[in-house]
């Protein structure tokens, strides 16, 4: 940044990093708004968001350890109306939910809660800060949520989690309810004690299967492979995690969490922002995508939603060969597909579950995510200041990328930078530098350098493609010089040498 801003203004100054870090922070306050002043407005931006969005719900808990005590941030549960009413008219009774971290001045948790809509994208329910990802802070949250999307008495929700801190004993003192584990990160915890590639395909194969027999059938795989292996994975209740055991009446069979994982990408560029801030931006997210499908639901055509549309002509050229025969009224021995039988002459779409077609994709985005006031026209609540959690400065740099797994893969576009052996300046060997160098340079008995012969390396190294082929040297056969014109210049040369003595001479 320092380097950039030297170069375009072509100014000569001092450049001391904090007074660049101030003057940032002092920007981005001004542009997205103090964090201690907003949570001391979440109250007035709860009361105008119910307001302009009626039906929504907004729940502000806070903290007072003592009565003469100001409170202090909790946490903040949101749940509008449009994405309430859309996913219980339009959505399958699939839930995912996930939490991720914060990156501001006060960190902290987003918890949130997606669904699937009929053509298997993302469906936003609720969404609620909180200061940490614990077992009380997911209680709270799955309070909240059933009280807007329904009782689990009278409803058979289909849960899927990452295995959060918390959030297994949650959903223990919350059963009867369908629990699944996402597959990757069942993996992970697999892959810390197992690894290798064949088991990794292995489970993967079971999770996959979709009758008992074939998952049956891996399993004894695996076992074959790894008796240990197996036994940790049969420590899991298949109904967690292999499609051979869910529930038919979701209508999902989704073994990852990516609903949840994609939305938190979508928000990443706000996590570091201040919170009523990061609530504004997420509710325009949500605004512009009722829009956007509103306008490609109106340029759609067909009866069933398009992504759904593929997936079934691909069956379709699948099942070619297969070869139908009568076994009774409208039975076929060959027939069974989500519990549809199949009747010749007919058009599969008819057999295709309501929940896929373009009616329910319809009514899910029906309702419109409304706009608000600004600050000067929102509602005085009759709450007390609120004041920020407290402030717990993180050791290191602040982190903003997310932590990859050990075999999770590179991105391949990025230009990776390897950390080359650093050599010491003072007695000349590899694996450390002069701050910490134990030798003594007069000392003729140390150990000779590794690299004394070669040239010294440089700390960082960017490395591309193509840097191979631009380091090294490119002879063409024109800079080549031939004896011939060798022998031609030397005669030339002696030549006037003989002229210039004659001169002289």
């Amino acid at each position: 940044m320092f380097n950039s801003l030297h170069s375009a203004t072509k100014i000569k100054f001092r450049r001391q990093k904090h007074v660049a870090y101030k003057a940032k922070r002092v920007a981005k306050q001004l542009i997205d708004g103090s964090c201690k002043e907003q949570y001391a407005q979440l109250g007035d931006y709860s009361e105008e968001l119910i307001r302009s969005n009626p039906g929504s719900n907004s729940i502000i808990h806070t903290e007072r350890p003592q009565p003469h005590l100001q409170p202090r941030f909790g946490r903040f549960y949101v749940c509008l109306d449009a994405c309430k009413r859309g996913f219980l008219v339009g959505c399958r009774p699939f839930i995912g939910l996930d939490g991720c971290h914060l990156k501001g001045q006060y960190t902290g948790q987003l918890l949130t809660a997606i669904g699937k809509d009929a053509n298997n994208g993302v469906y936003p329910i609720a969404y609620a800060v909180a200061k940490a990802e614990l077992k009380e802070s997911w209680e709270w949250f799955l309070e909240m949520l059933f009280k807007d999307i329904g009782d689990l008495s009278y409803e058979s929700w289909t849960f899927m989690s990452d295995q959060q801190k918390g959030l297994v004993p949650t959903f223990e003192k919350l059963m009867p309810v369908d629990h699944r584990f996402c597959v990757r990160h069942l993996y992970n915890n697999f892959s810390k004690e197992f690894k290798g590639k064949l088991l990794k395909d292995q489970m993967w194969a079971a999770a996959r299967a979709t009758n008992m027999a074939e998952f049956e059938i891996e399993m004894e795989k695996i076992k074959d492979i790894n008796v240990k292996a197996w036994k940790w994975l049969d420590g899991h209740p298949k109904e967690h995690w292999s499609r051979a055991s869910f529930s038919a009446y979701s209508k999902c069979d989704a073994l990852t969490n990516n609903g949840c994982e994609s939305f938190n990408a979508q928000i990443l560029e706000f996590r570091d922002k201040p919170i009523i801030t990061m609530m504004k931006e997420i509710r325009l997210l949500l605004m512009d995508r009722y829009v956007k499908m509103k306008s490609m639901i109106g340029r759609y055509k067909g009866r069933i939603c398009p992504r759904i549309h593929k997936k079934l002509e691909i069956e379709k050229s699948n099942n070619r060969t297969w070869t139908p025969r009568w076994s009774g009224d409208d039975d076929l021995s060959v027939y069974e597909v989500s519990m549809y039988p199949r009747s010749a002459g007919k058009n599969i779409e008819d057999f295709v579950h309501s929940c896929y077609n373009m009616t329910s994709f319809t009514l899910a985005y029906e309702p419109c995510v409304l706009p608000i006031n600004g600050p000067d026209l929102w509602p005085q609540s009759n709450r007390d200041t609120i004041l920020p959690p407290l402030y717990r400065k993180q050791p290191g740099r602040p982190k903003k990328r997310r932590r990859r797994e050990h075999d999770e893969p590179r991105n391949t576009y990025r230009v990776l930078r390897i950390h080359a052996p650093g050599k010491c300046r003072k007695c000349g060997q590899v694996g450390h530098n002069k701050r910490s160098c134990k030798n003594d340079p007069t000392n003729e008995t140390a150990p000779p350098s590794q690299t004394a012969a070669g040239p010294s390396l440089r700390r960082k190294i960017m490395v591309r493609p193509t840097e191979a082929l631009r380091r090294c040297p490119i002879f063409k056969a024109s800079n080549r010089v031939s004896v011939e014109t060798m022998a031609t210049a030397s005669e030339a040369s002696k030549r006037i040498t003989r002229l210039f003595m004659d001169k002289k001479n």
